[in-house]
């Protein structure tokens, strides 16, 4: 905490007892994740991963953080990150992340996998079953890597979905991508 009269809005915001969440909005897509079931699933001891400069950067540009908290965080403790179509999310360590790059530290996370990731997906709404939607998307992630020769990704769509997909890509596109469709997550959408 600052100070009684000019608390840190992060700190002063956590709650003993409340679930700690992060919302992501990407286009018409919302997803929310149970952040305190991501940290318990990678506290099994797993290794720790190094995130490049660069990635920590795009991080950095598309969240939110309070810099009055940055002195409150401790830099050495790994983050949390999830993975989702083809990407990393960054779930828990935004002020370790933006601390780490300002002190030009090496910055560390526990990665989920991608069932895991799901696993802590409490509410999404997607536009699964919009093919140009998940082009746009998959472009995006091509473009953020474009010296990655093979990306993976899994989708959340049927294969008839998927196949569309496919079709919408250039040869170049599919050469660098391996697409699977994955089930959509019953009961995990937005009413």
């Amino acid at each position: 905490m600052k100070g009684p009269l000019n608390p840190c809005s992060v700190c002063s915001g956590r709650k003993a007892g409340t679930t700690e969440v992060y919302v992501l909005r990407e286009g018409p897509d919302t997803y929310v994740f149970n952040v305190d079931k991501a940290k318990q699933i990678v506290a099994d001891g797993r290794t720790t991963t190094a995130l490049s400069e660069q990635t920590i950067t795009k991080i950095v540009a598309v969240n939110h953080y309070a810099s009055e908290h940055l002195q409150h965080v401790d830099p050495l403790q790994p983050g949390t990150v999830a993975h989702r179509f083809g990407g990393l999310v960054l779930l828990d360590g935004i002020h370790r992340a933006v601390r780490c790059l300002s002190e030009k530290r090496a910055f560390y996370v526990r990665a989920l996998s991608y069932q895991e990731s799901l696993a802590c997906v409490v509410r999404q709404k997607i536009a699964s079953s919009n093919p140009q939607v998940i082009v746009q998307r998959l472009r995006r992630v091509l473009e953020s890597d474009p010296l990655a020769h093979a990306i993976e990704a899994e989708i959340e769509c049927g294969p008839e979905v998927l196949k569309q997909v496919r079709a919408l890509l250039t040869p170049q596109e599919r050469k660098r991508l391996t697409l699977r469709s994955f089930p959509e997550s019953g009961g995990k959408h937005f009413p």
